[in-house]
């Protein structure tokens, strides 16, 4: 490897931990929504209801946690991208493009996640 390689290679796996981390939290949310107090942090249990349609109605509520957890994720992507665009300037080889360029999707498609879903399908992606 070269340094260019190992740099990018380095660039990538924090890359990939980030999202990870984000998939993991949209993962949590998607679970425990319809929790009041938001600053909660830890394993809890709450109520399900009477029932399972109460319990999965409670889950549906409060998207606006999901989009705030989305939202906090966007600048370590914006920072992601322009630290691999500057230090990944001087692809010469055909390779090193392949490399740069695989990088600078993978941080477009991080920054447009805005489900569980979508998270999960990039980090699907990762697996070697």
């Amino acid at each position: 490897m070269t340094d260019y390689t190992d740099r990018a290679d380095a660039l990538k796996t924090a890359l990939q931990d980030v999202v990870r981390d984000l998939e993991a939290d949209l993962g949590k949310l998607a679970r425990h929504r319809g929790r009041t107090n938001a600053t909660t942090s830890g394993p809890s249990f709450r109520d399900p209801g009477p029932n399972r349609h109460t319990y999965n109605q409670q889950r549906s509520e409060h998207p606006g946690r999901v989009q705030a957890t989305v939202d906090s994720y966007r600048p370590a992507f914006s920072t992601a991208r322009d630290l691999i665009g500057n230090a990944l300037q001087e692809a010469s080889t055909g390779p090193e493009r392949t490399i740069r360029t695989q990088l600078i999707d993978t941080t477009t498609a991080a920054a447009a996640i805005t489900t569980h879903d979508d998270a999960r399908t990039l980090v699907a992606t990762f697996e070697e």
